[in-house]
């Protein structure tokens, strides 16, 4: 599914076409070093500076956006990249490079409810190909909160707008 490890891709194109992040939290995300995104070239380009991004970092940029937007805090969602990626830090582009190898559609996030702000409450993560499994999974975690990202969707989405930047 990576298009051309060879590719860079400008913060532009990251902001504007590929992800949709805004300019400021791409920053952010690159600033705070939370979730294990970097650019590939880093520099000056004339007056500006300038960021480039490889097919994979793209990916994780685009896996770490969708949890912040689904409404998930910082230490969650380093959980859940941690958890993907296998790794003891979190690295959203490892995690992205894992989803991207092993072809999956959807993450599903299953967290505990409960009345504390403890971020360490319970958390599963699952990937999954087919939908059909969510109500396996609903019945069997009966308190618990659901969240069910289109990994496959999005990322098939980014790798098509990808294809026409290249040119292909």
């Amino acid at each position: 599914m990576l298009v051309n490890a060879m590719q860079l891709f400008e913060s532009w194109h990251v902001t504007d076409v590929l992800v949709g992040i805004p300019p400021t939290y791409l920053n952010m995300f690159l600033q705070r070093k939370l979730y294990g995104i970097t650019a590939s070239v880093s520099g000056r380009r004339g007056d500006k500076n300038s960021r480039r991004f490889d097919d994979v970092a793209v990916f994780g940029i685009a896996l770490a956006w969708m949890l912040f937007k689904s409404g998930l805090r910082t230490e969650p969602i380093r959980r859940i990249l941690a958890d993907i990626a296998d790794t003891k830090d979190a690295s959203a582009e490892e995690a992205a490079r894992m989803l991207l190898g092993a072809g999956m559609r959807y993450l599903v996030v299953i967290r505990e409810l409960t009345n504390s702000d403890d971020e360490t409450v319970d958390l599963k993560i699952k990937v999954t190909d087919w939908l059909e499994e969510l109500p396996e999974i609903l019945a069997e975690n009966p308190t618990t909160s659901v969240l069910v990202l289109p990994v496959g969707e999005i990322f098939d989405g980014i790798e098509k707008r990808m294809a026409v930047i290249q040119g292909g």
